[in-house]
């Protein structure tokens, strides 16, 4: 009797060991980005910073997807040390810290020098096998901040207030006629702006509209459609195959004119 109680506590014992393992997941700094710097220069060891924000479907894929991956996690939880901030939290300064490295657009992974040297900007969402690869580029390299922030993939130009950026706009009025796809809707413009890029430059939409509305406490409300299309079914049509995609999870249809 004791030796099947021994044997069914060893079976126990492997499986939770053998599901921990499968469900291993990066480890991010506990700690402010201060603090990151500081344990950085004393172990000597690279560092990245993983902004995201709570609306951004492809912060959510790269949390389930990128940041489990077990050669990516094995690599950077011996290599690196890594935070990961909601860029838009005043709370905890993320949003702060979003403007001092002039980060517009999440998700996005900035990797350090241990001296905390800039040494590449990554926009968007990264599969493990990418951001892998450009950890391992940047893993021994050596250099302390620059006067000005660097970068290694071309920002949009900036005006002279920092971390805000000039973004050119061509717009149109159309009627409120047709139907449409809702695929997000935002209280500020920053938000607006990024998820527009993310649809036109991932997603290759063109067909993009923004309806601006104000409520009643003169709060402007910004909803995100693709359309328009006339007939209710080429909508219905459209809708069912961006359905397809969980990027797309949560969009509506809707009739422009109940807009």
């Amino acid at each position: 009797m004791k030796k099947l109680f021994f044997g069914l506590t060893i079976s126990l014992l492997f499986a939770a060991a053998f599901t921990q393992a499968q469900t291993k997941e990066f480890i991010f700094f506990d700690g402010t980005y201060e603090q990151l710097q500081t344990r950085a220069m004393n172990a000597n060891k690279p560092y990245f910073v993983y902004f995201y924000a709570n609306w951004s479907p492809l912060a959510k894929r790269m949390n389930e997807e990128t940041f489990t991956n077990q050669t990516l996690v094995d690599y950077a939880q011996e290599t690196y040390l890594g935070l990961a901030v909601d860029g838009e939290s005043i709370l905890d300064g993320g949003e702060e810290l979003a403007e001092r490295y002039n980060v517009i657009y999440f998700p996005s992974v900035l990797i350090f020098t241990s001296e905390g040297k800039l040494m590449s900007r990554l926009s968007g969402f990264q599969s493990a096998s990418k951001l892998l690869s450009k950890l391992k580029q940047f893993e021994n390299a050596t250099g302390a901040p620059d006067i000005t922030v660097q970068a290694e993939e071309e920002l949009p130009p900036a005006v002279d207030v920092p971390g805000e950026y000039l973004f050119k706009v061509s717009a149109k009025t159309v009627k409120r006629r047709g139907y449409g796809v809702q695929v997000g809707a935002f209280s500020n413009y920053r938000n607006t702006f990024v998820k527009l890029l993310e649809l036109e430059n991932e997603k290759f939409h063109k067909n993009i509209m923004v309806f601006i509305k104000e409520s009643e406490d003169n709060q402007l409300l910004y909803k995100i459609v693709l359309g328009p299309f006339s007939d209710k079914s080429q909508a219905e049509s459209y809708y069912k195959a961006l359905m397809n995609d969980n990027y797309y999870s949560g969009s509506v249809m809707v009739e422009l004119a109940e807009l």
